[in-house]
């Protein structure tokens, strides 16, 4: 059947308002126009009165015989009608996808160093091949191009073989930049078919695939020459002065310096403290030009720091450095782990704790692990005394060696003697005495703290 449309309006009014029914306007189809520019259109399907009968009152005539040239085959009805220019600038360039169809791997390459000069590697590409012509195409997607290259697809100036861009219009549907077409809404492509749409109206169907990224393909070969440098041994360290920042716990003390009235004040402290504190505290004594300077430390143990008050600076030690001390509330910078401590802390058994403003750099302080001594709940009291009163002799007897003596005392009167051999070799052995938990029911002799500590 052949139809003769008055123009190209007649044809979207008719395609619209489903004069021409769908599954008519599915099919193929030959057209062409006559020299008053009427669009003659010839179909294999039948159509039905009805449909003749609307058609007409649209304009549209049968004829028996074409008054044009039928050149133009088209795969639908809706690609009858060309492409019209669109003024409206794409929205959103930056994150909408352009599709470049390229006629070559040549063009394929130097759009892509292009554009990746130009700072863009959102790029996957599809490369094609005909089964009849054997002739190859690639499809470039860029996100986001930039606008010479896009400006540079758009204005071909005649070059057949030049890029040219695509922007998707609908689902699957791809139309060439500045294009529309005006049932573009209303085109489907077949399932697993993208559709590319150029002016005036050359429609191409493709496969659906996916993109592969262009760095697959990229390669950058390079000219081998000589290394003119070697490695070698770095010939010096690396210096890196430490500094004190604000930061960290203000608890958590667990060394103390006592600078002004050390003695006095250690003295003050040990009277009033209570003996389970004591026990768990050695100090150490040193001078320096001629001024005293006490150090507090806590000894090793499992239970938490000991809550301590005193006219002191408090230090607490650094991550899990031995023999380093930072003040409390202070923090090292720049941090240290165990592979960059100081190498003061390495080859010594000595503690160091270090001193300063958060902004000056660090004074170290040392004090060796045998300058320790052990306080104790009782006897060190008054040990504490003598040492605070360097200048004053004590009336009183060291309660430490008459306690040793009256304890060794009573272990020699409570062993009997043995006897053994004749008279010439009798000698007398004094045995320690026994357990009262195994041998006997009278309770040893209980010795005092200050025996022990000499022990």
């Amino acid at each position: 059947m052949i139809l003769k449309f008055p123009n190209l309006d007649t044809v979207r009014l008719a395609l619209t308002t489903g004069a021409i029914p769908s599954g008519v306007a599915r099919t193929s189809a030959v057209a062409g126009f006559d020299d008053e520019q009427h669009l003659w259109v010839e179909t294999e399907a039948s159509l039905s009165r009805a449909v003749q009968n609307e058609l007409k009152r649209l304009g549209v005539q049968t004829a028996k015989s074409s008054g044009a040239t039928l050149t133009i085959d088209v795969c639908c009805w809706a690609e009858l009608l060309p492409l019209q220019a669109d003024a409206r600038p794409v929205a959103g360039l930056e994150k909408t996808p352009i599709l470049f169809d390229l006629a070559g791997g040549e063009h394929l390459s130097q759009l892509v160093v292009e554009i990746l000069r130009l700072g863009n590697d959102r790029q996957g590409f599809r490369w094609l091949e005909s089964d009849e012509s054997k002739n190859t195409r690639a499809l470039l997607r860029v996100i986001g191009p930039p606008y010479y290259s896009l400006l540079r697809a758009l204005d071909r100036n005649g070059n057949t073989t030049g890029p040219r861009a695509f922007v998707e219009r609908a689902p699957r549907v791809w139309v060439e930049v500045g294009q529309t077409h005006p049932l573009v809404e209303q085109i489907k492509p077949p399932e697993g078919k993208i559709l590319l749409m150029r002016p005036p109206r050359v429609w191409t169907l493709l496969d659906d695939g996916p993109f592969r990224d262009i760095y697959e393909v990229l390669e950058f070969p390079l000219a081998d020459a000589p290394a003119r440098w070697r490695e070698v041994p770095l010939g010096h360290k690396i210096k890196v002065t430490p500094t004190l920042k604000p930061g960290g716990s203000p608890d958590g003390a667990e060394l103390w310096v006592l600078r002004d009235n050390p003695v006095e004040e250690l003295n003050r402290f040990v009277q009033n403290a209570d003996g389970q504190i004591l026990h768990r505290l050695a100090f150490a004594v040193g001078e320096k030009d001629g001024e005293q300077t006490i150090v507090l430390r806590v000894r090793p143990s499992k239970l938490p720091p000991p809550v301590v008050v005193l006219k002191s600076v408090g230090y607490r030690p650094y991550k899990t450095l031995p023999n380093l001390f930072l003040p409390v509330g202070a923090r090292l910078h720049p941090p240290m782990t165990g592979l960059s401590r100081p190498r003061a802390c390495r080859r010594t058994s000595s503690g160091r704790w270090g001193t300063g403003s958060t902004s000056s750099s660090i004074t170290i302080g040392r004090s060796y692990k045998r300058g320790y001594r052990r306080h104790s709940s009782t006897s060190n009291r008054s040990s504490a005394t003598r040492t605070a009163r360097p200048g004053q002799s004590s009336h009183r007897r060291n309660p430490t060696s008459r306690s040793a003596k009256s304890v060794r005392t009573k272990a020699a009167e409570a062993s009997p003697k043995q006897s053994y051999g004749s008279r010439r070799t009798t000698t007398s052995r004094t045995k320690k005495t026994p357990c009262p938990s195994k041998r006997s029911t009278k309770p040893c002799p209980p010795p005092s703290r200050a025996s022990c500590d000499n022990n």
